[in-house]
């Protein structure tokens, strides 16, 4: 018997998430931002950015390319939005709660319509006994990595800026799904293998096409499709199933330009080794991102930092090592000799997947998603930045959204019959800024002459080349 499963988070205000991608919440102010929590300006690696929340399009500000144009096409790629720490670090007291998230399981058979075989709430629980001390914070209600329900409504606000770009504005998506778009593959919904990314996909649904007046009875049953993560290609290989993809990563950390960066900060790197009891774990060496992963949290959520007695972690180590952050991987995605390789390695069949879903909207004849919602982490976003070579290679935040768009010119601009199109990226709600081509209006052809070397067809055989 095939399965279906259905699942609710509920929040707060009753939020509920019924079928794969029904999500239903309180009123959420079309047009006006969330308010993260904001990092004090610490040189240029924290201007005009905050990890907490990354900045949306702007309805108001959003403008077609040229008069007579037609959008055929339209692809968003989102990390998750706001969750807890997935690093625990030593003798960990914190506390993350997720009461008001918790996911509903319904078993059902292969006809969505039939009976079920029963409804089950999922909840998480630490217990004071542990069995395997270190591997969890002392208390709470969250597994490592949980979407909050402020991750949740960050999804439910992006949703709703993009329904009022592409629904209200252009009128380009259905002001309401129903079976029929479903059936047409109208719209396209892609998650990996995380709780997290499929809560956050579902937000982004319901901001998108809210249940109650988005939907038709016989559509409120949204599908997102995933792959087993054994094949998973919208991040790295983090089970060390690539080796070339390793020895990449390992040579550009062993390189002289990536130890004087450690040298450079071996004194802050102390401090914290210090306060946090991290000097001989292993996670914590010659990478700065597990410090951030548990620390950054805690800032986005105004909690106390971690103390040693009277010896705490400051907002200035807080700043400290998310820039260190951003100059670790502006070097790994960006700057190194080997970072083309790396993003490569890491993302190119997903660069790939997305040029091919892209060019069918092209073919005549061909019935292709007119929106598809790619659901991923933050290895996604800066692999496809990194491929872009974007200008701004900081961490990308939570809820960072990279929108493609494909549009028809009404006047070919150039003799290459590909450039009767042009492509859209759009990064955190601006153009995606690029020294190769205007990403607010980049011909067809040289965006995919820059992307073609930068696509892996065959992972496998890539893979295992010698470094």
């Amino acid at each position: 018997m095939t399965t279906f499963f259905s699942y609710r988070i509920a929040l707060p205000a009753l939020l509920s998430l019924v079928g794969l991608a029904a999500l239903t919440y309180g009123a959420i102010t079309p047009g006006k931002p969330m308010i993260a929590a904001s990092s004090s300006p610490f040189e240029d690696h924290l201007t005009n950015y905050t990890y907490c929340q990354a900045d949306f399009p702007d309805p108001l500000e959003y403008r077609p390319p040229s008069p007579g144009a037609k959008l055929l096409h339209v692809q968003t790629v989102i990390r998750h939005g706001d969750r807890s720490p997935l690093t625990v670090l030593p003798n960990d007291n914190s506390e993350w709660r997720c009461d008001d998230m918790y996911k509903v399981m319904q078993v059902q058979g292969g006809n969505v319509n039939g009976p079920t075989i029963g409804t089950y709430a999922v909840r998480t629980t630490i217990p004071e006994d542990k069995a395997y001390n270190g591997t969890m914070w002392t208390n709470g209600t969250c597994t490592l990595g949980q979407l909050t329900s402020k991750g949740a409504r960050q999804h439910i606000e992006l949703g709703s800026r993009f329904r009022s770009i592409y629904v209200d504005q252009l009128g380009f998506l259905p002001m309401r799904l129903n079976a029929t778009h479903l059936k047409d593959k109208v719209v396209y919904t892609r998650v990996t293998d995380f709780q997290r990314t499929e809560e956050s996909a579902a937000s982004f649904l319901t901001g998108a096409w809210p249940v109650r007046n988005g939907r038709t009875p016989d559509a409120s049953v949204l599908p997102l499709e995933k792959y087993p993560s054994e094949i998973e290609t919208m991040y790295g290989h983090p089970n060390g199933d690539c080796p070339r993809y390793s020895a990449v990563l390992d040579g550009m950390r062993a390189s002289e330009t990536y130890e004087s960066f450690l040298q450079q900060q071996q004194p802050l790197r102390t401090r914290l080794e210090t306060i946090l009891g991290t000097a001989n774990v292993k996670k914590f060496d010659r990478s700065w991102v597990n410090y951030m992963d548990a620390i950054r949290p805690r800032v986005c959520h105004q909690m106390p930092l971690p103390c040693s007695g009277s010896n705490c972690i400051t907002p200035h180590d807080a700043d400290a090592i998310s820039i260190n952050v951003n100059r670790e991987f502006s070097m790994l995605r960006g700057s190194l000799p080997d970072a083309a390789e790396f993003n490569r390695l890491s993302l190119g069949h997903f660069l790939g997947e997305l040029r091919d879903r892209m060019m069918a909207a092209t073919e005549i004849g061909r019935k292709a998603p007119l929106f598809e919602l790619f659901s991923g982490h933050d290895d996604t976003v800066y692999g496809l930045i990194g491929s872009l070579l974007a200008d701004d290679m900081r961490w990308p935040p939570y809820a960072s959204n990279l929108i493609f768009e494909l549009w028809q010119n009404s006047v070919p601009t150039s003799n290459d019959p590909r450039d009767k199109y042009m492509v859209r990226v759009f990064y955190n709600g601006k153009p995606l800024p690029t020294r190769w081509c205007d990403m607010n209006a980049c011909p067809l052809s040289k965006y995919l002459n820059h992307i073609e070397n930068r696509i892996v067809r065959n992972m496998t055989e890539v893979c295992h080349l010698s470094a």
